[in-house]
Protein backbone atom coordinates (compact mmCIF):
# COMPACT_ATOMS: atom_id res chain seq x y z
CA UNK A 1 0.00 0.00 0.00
CA UNK A 2 1.30 3.40 -0.92
CA UNK A 3 0.30 6.69 -0.46
CA UNK A 4 0.67 10.49 -1.90
CA UNK A 5 3.15 12.63 0.07
CA UNK A 6 2.57 16.29 -0.60
CA UNK A 7 5.25 16.97 -3.09
CA UNK A 8 3.67 14.24 -5.25
CA UNK A 9 6.02 11.50 -4.37
CA UNK A 10 4.89 7.95 -3.53
CA UNK A 11 5.63 7.10 0.14
CA UNK A 12 5.83 3.37 0.97
CA UNK A 13 3.56 2.48 4.37
CA UNK A 14 5.28 -0.94 4.34
CA UNK A 15 8.40 -0.15 6.67
CA UNK A 16 10.27 -1.66 8.59
CA UNK A 17 10.32 -2.12 12.67
CA UNK A 18 13.33 -2.07 15.05
CA UNK A 19 13.73 -5.76 15.02
CA UNK A 20 13.39 -6.08 11.34
CA UNK A 21 15.26 -2.83 9.95
CA UNK A 22 17.72 -2.35 12.72
CA UNK A 23 19.00 -5.30 14.93
CA UNK A 24 18.63 -8.03 12.10
CA UNK A 25 21.22 -6.11 9.78
CA UNK A 26 23.53 -5.01 12.51
CA UNK A 27 23.84 -9.03 14.31
CA UNK A 28 24.57 -10.20 10.80
CA UNK A 29 26.77 -7.60 10.02
CA UNK A 30 29.04 -7.72 13.98
CA UNK A 31 28.76 -11.92 13.22
CA UNK A 32 30.61 -12.17 9.88
CA UNK A 33 33.22 -12.89 8.27
CA UNK A 34 35.82 -10.97 11.31
CA UNK A 35 33.95 -13.73 13.83
CA UNK A 36 34.39 -16.61 11.74
CA UNK A 37 38.04 -15.91 10.17
CA UNK A 38 39.52 -14.10 12.37
CA UNK A 39 38.70 -14.23 15.68
CA UNK A 40 39.72 -17.61 16.07
CA UNK A 41 43.20 -16.70 15.62
CA UNK A 42 43.24 -13.76 17.89
CA UNK A 43 41.62 -16.30 20.41
CA UNK A 44 44.87 -18.29 19.75
CA UNK A 45 47.28 -15.58 19.75
CA UNK A 46 46.36 -14.14 22.87
CA UNK A 47 44.80 -16.22 25.43
CA UNK A 48 40.93 -16.36 26.35
CA UNK A 49 41.44 -13.95 29.17
CA UNK A 50 43.22 -10.81 27.28
CA UNK A 51 40.04 -12.02 24.36
CA UNK A 52 37.62 -11.35 26.83
CA UNK A 53 39.28 -7.43 27.12
CA UNK A 54 39.70 -6.97 23.34
CA UNK A 55 35.90 -7.37 22.92
CA UNK A 56 34.72 -5.49 26.08
CA UNK A 57 36.94 -2.97 24.65
CA UNK A 58 35.87 -2.90 21.53
CA UNK A 59 32.41 -2.92 22.35
CA UNK A 60 32.55 0.34 24.75
CA UNK A 61 33.51 2.12 22.02
CA UNK A 62 30.94 1.17 19.92
CA UNK A 63 28.42 1.71 22.90
CA UNK A 64 29.92 4.84 23.32
CA UNK A 65 29.10 5.54 19.77
CA UNK A 66 25.61 4.16 19.83
CA UNK A 67 24.92 6.98 22.39
CA UNK A 68 25.98 9.54 19.84
CA UNK A 69 23.94 8.01 17.04
CA UNK A 70 21.16 8.54 20.02
CA UNK A 71 21.93 12.08 20.78
CA UNK A 72 21.76 12.99 17.29
CA UNK A 73 18.44 10.48 16.13
CA UNK A 74 16.08 11.85 18.95
CA UNK A 75 16.93 15.52 17.89
CA UNK A 76 16.27 15.67 14.02
CA UNK A 77 14.05 14.22 11.76
CA UNK A 78 15.93 11.55 10.37
CA UNK A 79 15.36 10.41 7.12
CA UNK A 80 17.64 8.22 4.78
CA UNK A 81 21.09 8.21 4.32
CA UNK A 82 22.63 6.81 7.47
CA UNK A 83 25.16 7.45 9.04
CA UNK A 84 26.09 10.55 6.23
CA UNK A 85 22.76 11.96 7.50
CA UNK A 86 22.90 12.02 10.64
CA UNK A 87 27.12 13.25 11.00
CA UNK A 88 25.89 15.93 7.98
CA UNK A 89 23.22 17.10 10.10
CA UNK A 90 25.13 17.41 13.22
CA UNK A 91 28.50 18.87 11.82
CA UNK A 92 27.63 20.63 9.14
CA UNK A 93 27.31 20.29 4.81
CA UNK A 94 31.11 21.06 4.51
CA UNK A 95 32.55 17.79 7.20
CA UNK A 96 29.49 15.88 6.08
CA UNK A 97 30.37 15.67 2.71
CA UNK A 98 33.78 14.59 3.11
CA UNK A 99 33.15 12.07 6.09
CA UNK A 100 30.48 10.61 3.58
CA UNK A 101 33.20 9.98 1.25
CA UNK A 102 35.42 8.09 3.28
CA UNK A 103 32.19 6.15 4.54
CA UNK A 104 31.16 5.30 0.61
CA UNK A 105 35.09 4.00 0.38
CA UNK A 106 35.01 2.15 3.74
CA UNK A 107 31.23 0.61 2.55
CA UNK A 108 33.38 -0.60 -0.47
CA UNK A 109 36.62 -2.07 0.81
CA UNK A 110 34.10 -3.82 3.46
CA UNK A 111 32.01 -5.28 0.46
CA UNK A 112 34.36 -6.61 -0.81
CA UNK A 113 36.17 -8.13 2.24
CA UNK A 114 32.59 -9.59 3.20
CA UNK A 115 32.64 -11.47 -0.45
CA UNK A 116 36.17 -12.67 -0.69
CA UNK A 117 35.41 -14.44 2.82
CA UNK A 118 31.75 -16.03 1.61
CA UNK A 119 33.81 -17.30 -1.16
CA UNK A 120 36.71 -18.90 1.00
CA UNK A 121 33.71 -20.57 2.52
CA UNK A 122 31.56 -21.86 -0.62
CA UNK A 123 35.07 -23.28 -1.69
CA UNK A 124 35.75 -24.58 1.39
CA UNK A 125 32.19 -26.73 0.80
CA UNK A 126 32.89 -27.89 -2.60
CA UNK A 127 36.49 -28.96 -1.80
CA UNK A 128 34.99 -31.05 1.22
CA UNK A 129 32.67 -32.75 -1.31
CA UNK A 130 35.44 -32.80 -3.93
CA UNK A 131 34.69 -30.34 -6.55
CA UNK A 132 37.61 -27.88 -6.86
CA UNK A 133 36.84 -24.31 -8.48
CA UNK A 134 39.27 -21.26 -8.63
CA UNK A 135 38.30 -18.79 -5.77
CA UNK A 136 38.05 -16.17 -8.31
CA UNK A 137 35.01 -17.90 -10.36
CA UNK A 138 33.35 -17.98 -6.58
CA UNK A 139 33.94 -14.49 -5.92
CA UNK A 140 32.68 -13.10 -9.17
CA UNK A 141 29.42 -15.00 -9.53
CA UNK A 142 28.83 -14.41 -5.65
CA UNK A 143 29.28 -10.61 -6.23
CA UNK A 144 26.77 -10.85 -9.14
CA UNK A 145 24.12 -12.77 -7.01
CA UNK A 146 24.93 -9.94 -4.08
CA UNK A 147 24.04 -6.58 -6.45
CA UNK A 148 20.80 -8.77 -7.78
CA UNK A 149 19.94 -9.27 -4.73
CA UNK A 150 20.39 -5.65 -3.54
CA UNK A 151 19.07 -4.33 -6.58
CA UNK A 152 16.07 -6.25 -5.66
CA UNK A 153 15.88 -3.72 -2.91
CA UNK A 154 15.35 -3.48 1.17
CA UNK A 155 12.18 -5.69 1.41
CA UNK A 156 13.82 -8.37 -0.38
CA UNK A 157 17.00 -8.41 1.42
CA UNK A 158 15.20 -8.11 4.53
CA UNK A 159 13.08 -11.32 3.69
CA UNK A 160 16.58 -12.94 3.13
CA UNK A 161 18.20 -11.96 6.04
CA UNK A 162 15.90 -14.36 8.71
CA UNK A 163 17.41 -17.33 6.67
CA UNK A 164 21.02 -16.01 7.08
CA UNK A 165 20.31 -15.22 11.00
CA UNK A 166 19.22 -18.59 11.37
CA UNK A 167 21.74 -20.33 9.83
CA UNK A 168 24.29 -18.22 12.17
CA UNK A 169 22.70 -18.58 15.23
CA UNK A 170 22.76 -22.90 14.59
CA UNK A 171 26.36 -22.37 13.70
CA UNK A 172 27.39 -20.82 16.83
CA UNK A 173 25.34 -24.09 18.92
CA UNK A 174 27.29 -26.44 16.87
CA UNK A 175 29.92 -24.99 17.88
CA UNK A 176 29.25 -26.19 21.75
CA UNK A 177 27.73 -29.79 20.36
CA UNK A 178 30.85 -30.82 18.56
CA UNK A 179 33.37 -33.24 19.82
CA UNK A 180 36.36 -31.73 20.80
CA UNK A 181 39.30 -34.52 21.73
CA UNK A 182 41.67 -33.93 24.18
CA UNK A 183 44.62 -34.81 21.43
CA UNK A 184 43.19 -31.80 19.45
CA UNK A 185 43.24 -29.63 22.02
CA UNK A 186 47.09 -30.72 22.42
CA UNK A 187 47.86 -30.00 18.99
CA UNK A 188 46.16 -26.25 19.44
CA UNK A 189 48.16 -25.40 22.03
CA UNK A 190 51.09 -26.48 20.55
CA UNK A 191 50.42 -24.07 17.21
CA UNK A 192 49.64 -21.01 19.01
CA UNK A 193 51.11 -18.15 17.97
CA UNK A 194 51.72 -15.02 20.10
CA UNK A 195 49.84 -11.99 18.92
CA UNK A 196 50.53 -8.41 20.64
CA UNK A 197 47.19 -7.27 21.96
CA UNK A 198 47.28 -4.45 20.43
CA UNK A 199 47.72 -5.86 16.74
CA UNK A 200 45.03 -8.13 18.07
CA UNK A 201 42.72 -5.35 19.06
CA UNK A 202 43.09 -3.76 15.56
CA UNK A 203 42.15 -7.62 13.86
CA UNK A 204 39.07 -7.78 15.73
CA UNK A 205 37.76 -4.39 15.82
CA UNK A 206 36.05 -4.47 12.54
CA UNK A 207 33.83 -6.54 13.63
CA UNK A 208 31.96 -5.05 15.99
CA UNK A 209 31.48 -1.49 13.60
CA UNK A 210 28.68 -3.42 11.95
CA UNK A 211 26.03 -1.22 13.72
CA UNK A 212 26.19 1.20 10.66
CA UNK A 213 24.25 -1.76 8.90
CA UNK A 214 21.44 -0.95 10.97
CA UNK A 215 21.80 2.74 10.72
CA UNK A 216 21.85 2.97 7.22
CA UNK A 217 18.27 1.80 6.97
CA UNK A 218 17.35 4.79 8.81
CA UNK A 219 15.25 5.83 5.52
CA UNK A 220 13.58 2.62 5.90
CA UNK A 221 11.77 2.74 9.24
CA UNK A 222 8.45 3.20 10.80
CA UNK A 223 10.19 5.37 13.60
CA UNK A 224 13.26 5.92 13.11
CA UNK A 225 14.48 8.00 16.15
CA UNK A 226 13.20 4.99 18.56
CA UNK A 227 14.37 2.24 16.45
CA UNK A 228 17.59 3.67 15.89
CA UNK A 229 18.57 4.02 19.12
CA UNK A 230 16.66 0.79 20.58
CA UNK A 231 17.89 -1.59 17.83
CA UNK A 232 21.79 -0.27 18.12
CA UNK A 233 21.76 -0.79 21.54
CA UNK A 234 20.47 -4.31 21.47
CA UNK A 235 22.80 -5.31 19.10
CA UNK A 236 25.89 -4.45 20.31
CA UNK A 237 24.57 -6.12 24.18
CA UNK A 238 23.67 -9.42 21.66
CA UNK A 239 26.55 -9.67 19.70
CA UNK A 240 28.88 -8.48 22.86
CA UNK A 241 27.44 -11.84 25.45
Amino acid sequence: MVIKEKNGNVAPQNKFSTFSGVFVPSVLAILGAVMYYIAPKVVGGVGLLQMFGIILLAHSITIATAFSISSIATNIQVKGGGLYYLISRSLGREFGGSIGIQLFLAQTVASSFYVIAFSQAVSAVLVSIGITVPLLYITLVSCTIFGIIVYKGAHFVIKIQYFILAAILLSLVSIFLGPQSVAATDAAKQTVNLIPFWVAFAMFFPAVTGIDAGVGMSGELKDPKKSLVKGTFFSILFTMV
